[in-house]
């Protein structure tokens, strides 16, 4: 197994971002990740999303970040207080080279979705230019029973019963705040 690690700076990396998409899924839960007896990232966990933003991306972004509005009202019926989409979407004058801003959470658990990512992604267009794209953290409220956590070994990956329906409102709401 040690011949498929990568260099110290590459696997800090790696979990420095696996520690700050915990950070910003759960900005209730306090994470903290020293390398080298430096502090590389700390959170608050006062609870407060823009809090966490700031404490993970700095200050400058998280002024940036522009706020999720609520479901509209025509919003499909499945959009109630049982599936909700909110958080924070970076203004199109901060973006970045990689997806690697896009953090999506359901139930409070960080997931990595392609298709939800694209949903964000598709919101943007025409507000970012080529080859950039969105900072975002967005959670994501779905009962229990509409979800399957268990697609991945690591369970970042789920399915949704609904899927088409999760995409739509994050789309329209992401595209509401821009």
């Amino acid at each position: 197994r040690l011949k498929f690690l990568s260099s110290a700076g590459a696997e800090l990396a790696r979990v420095h971002q696996v520690i700050a998409s915990y950070g910003l899924a759960r900005p209730e839960v306090s994470f903290r990740l020293v390398s080298d007896e430096s502090e590389r990232l700390s959170t608050s966990g006062r609870g407060k999303l823009i809090e966490a933003v700031g404490n993970i991306y700095g200050a400058r972004i998280a002024e940036a970040m522009l706020e999720l509005p609520g479901p509209g009202p025509a919003a499909p019926p499945l959009a109630s207080a049982a599936f909700v989409v909110t958080g924070l979407v970076g203004a199109p004058t901060v973006s970045r080279g990689n997806r690697n801003y896009t953090i999506l959470s359901v139930n409070g658990r960080w997931i990595q979705n392609r298709r939800l990512s694209f949903a964000i992604e598709q919101a943007y267009h025409g507000f970012l230019a080529n080859r950039r794209f969105p900072i975002a953290v967005i959670q994501i409220r779905v009962p229990s029973g509409d979800i399957d956590v268990n697609v991945h070994p690591a369970k970042t990956e789920v399915r949704f019963l609904r899927e088409q329906i999760v995409f739509a409102e994050l789309q329209r709401s992401v595209r509401a705040a821009l």
